[in-house]
């Protein structure tokens, strides 16, 4: 086992803590997906598992799914027909894609080895999102407003609202908070799966896309044109749930974005474009990321915003080691440290002694917790001094 970098170190005394932090280079490489016009994307938390869907209003495809982060891509058993939207679980086991233009939704519980059809109140689906579980559901058409399912996409009810236009939705990743952007229209946003709605003061735009955090809190949305000038497309990025929003950031003249997607913490967010835009402060700067790419329609992410996706009329990915950002907290007598799922493969050692080489894998395997798509471990007290780091495998 090559043990490459040591990425964050954890030191327990006295509530003491000390970090060590290392971060490496990112490149975009052009995946094994053949060349089709590819209408929407989606990732598992690791990154590992992605779904690709043609269509888009172009004419009829398959599904693609990948299970090695985008390396190998292989058509689903899913028919062939015109897709428009997908999204999965976090263990990519639960997947939901849309088919505009008909009354139905197509399900997946074993990562697209076969398929459910689903009846749906709305005639053309354009947007989904699920919770980290995949079992509840939001989904969204043009001109027919929002529903929401709570058994994994078989049945749906009417959220109450409707808004006219194309709608775009995304989800928190316990799926309480929800938002929902139109297009033309506002941004809207729900804390109760839907129940209820608040108009948010984002502008009345063109929206296309929009990403949610893993709590919510943090929300990322794509315009495709800006008024007065309706001439270039923009970012824009609320830190508090959508009750407030930054400046825009103009793309320039005369490229839109088109999809955007959400790290879990909300601090890496990526935008499809005329290229790929990056941000690594939850919006508060974005910088161009030089590619091959060309126009893009779709974006996804990894958990930990390492693994990035893009896909137009190819599939392109990147992957970055990142430092995992380690937060311990207490849970009685106990302490939890806990970090962002990984898309590279990490091992938590512990040692009594800091001076010495003595590292062993802890014995506990991490539990996911769902609702903040974070690696748990519940630390056993080491009788005095315990040192634990996060190793790469990779």
């Amino acid at each position: 086992m090559n043990l490459r970098a040591l990425h964050l170190l954890v030191a327990v005394s006295c509530g003491t803590c000390t970090t060590i932090q290392v971060a490496l280079a990112q490149n975009w490489t052009q995946t094994t997906a053949p060349s089709t016009h590819w209408a929407g994307l989606a990732s598992s938390a690791n990154g590992m598992k992605l779904f690709a869907v043609v269509g888009g209003g172009t004419g009829p495809g398959p599904i693609y799914t990948s299970v090695n982060g985008g390396t190998n891509w292989v058509p689903s058993s899913a028919p062939t027909l015109g897709w428009y939207a997908v999204a999965c679980s976090a263990d990519g086991a639960k997947v939901i894609a849309t088919v505009p233009g008909d009354y139905k939704l197509y399900t997946s519980s074993d990562s697209g080895a076969s398929w459910t059809t689903n009846s749906t109140p709305s005639y053309y689906l354009m947007s989904v999102a699920c919770s980290a579980d995949g079992i509840n559901v939001i989904a969204a058409g043009t001109g027919n407003g929002i529903y929401h399912s709570s058994d994994s996409g078989v049945t749906w009810t009417f959220t109450n609202l409707s808004v006219g236009g194309t709608i775009y939705v995304a989800s928190s990743a316990d799926g309480v908070k929800l938002v929902a952007a139109g297009y033309p229209g506002q941004i809207w946003t729900s804390a109760n799966s839907g129940t209820t709605w608040s108009k948010t003061p984002a502008p009345s735009a063109r929206w296309r896309s929009v990403a949610s955090s893993a709590n919510g809190s943090t929300l990322v949305a794509a315009v495709e044109s800006v008024p007065p000038s309706y001439t270039s497309g923009a970012l824009y990025v609320s830190t508090d749930a959508g009750a407030t929003w930054s400046n825009p950031y103009l793309l320039p003249y005369p490229y839109s974005a088109r999809s955007v997607a959400s790290s879990a913490d909300g601090t890496r967010l990526i935008a499809a474009a005329t290229g790929v835009y990056l941000s690594t402060n939850s919006g508060a700067t974005w910088s161009f990321s030089p590619g091959a790419y060309g126009s893009c329609t779709s974006a996804a992410c990894s958990a930990d915003g390492a693994k990035l996706v893009v896909a137009g009329t190819l599939i392109w990915a990147s992957q970055s080691i990142l430092k995992p950002q380690l937060t311990l907290a207490s849970a009685g007598t106990n302490l939890i440290v806990s970090w962002v799922v990984p898309s590279a493969d990490f091992a938590l050692h512990q040692n009594t002694d800091l001076g010495t080489t003595n590292w062993v894998e802890y014995p506990d395997p991490p539990i996911l917790n769902l609702s903040k798509l974070r690696n748990e471990v519940s630390l056993r007290s080491p009788g005095g001094k315990g040192f634990y780091r996060l190793i790469s495998r990779q």
